[in-house]
């Protein structure tokens, strides 16, 4: 687990699952850490761990690691669990709607993409360059 907590990009499943089952008292890893280990997850196994983490420890408002696990559900091709995700972000913010709708055009779903863009536009969340980016390629 020291390696993975240093940062190494090492993975077995034992120092995976070791560091998402760390408790709350315990010395948890950092947010950065956890956006490391999102960032380097290569199997959906992997993820789900440390989504359950995040969810046992109250992590799983951060935007900023709900925007990396939305992403690299999708990059696993596991969009449903990217839409999961989303839909439990508490206040979703023009990066969160702006990754489930990339997310959606690289799986070539073009038609849910805009129905999301219209969602967000009626909720009174302006897009961004990123989001008008993604638009573009539906």
């Amino acid at each position: 687990m020291a390696e993975i907590i240093s940062g190494t990009t090492f993975f077995s499943n034992r120092q995976l699952y070791t560091t998402c089952n760390t408790t709350k008292y315990s010395h948890s890893p950092s947010p950065d850490r956890l956006k490391f280990l999102i960032d380097k997850s290569k199997s959906i196994r992997h993820l789900l761990q440390i989504h359950a983490f995040l969810i046992r420890n109250g992590l799983e408002s951060d935007p900023v690691l709900n925007f990396r696990l939305q992403q690299s559900y999708s990059s696993l091709g596991h969009l449903q669990h990217s839409v999961t995700v989303f839909k439990r972000t508490h206040s979703p913010t023009v990066f969160s709607y702006t990754a489930l709708i990339h997310n959606h055009v690289i799986n070539d779903l073009y038609e849910q993409a805009f129905v999301l863009y219209i969602q967000m536009l009626t909720q009174n969340i302006e897009p961004n360059a990123f989001t008008f980016s993604s638009m573009l390629k539906t």
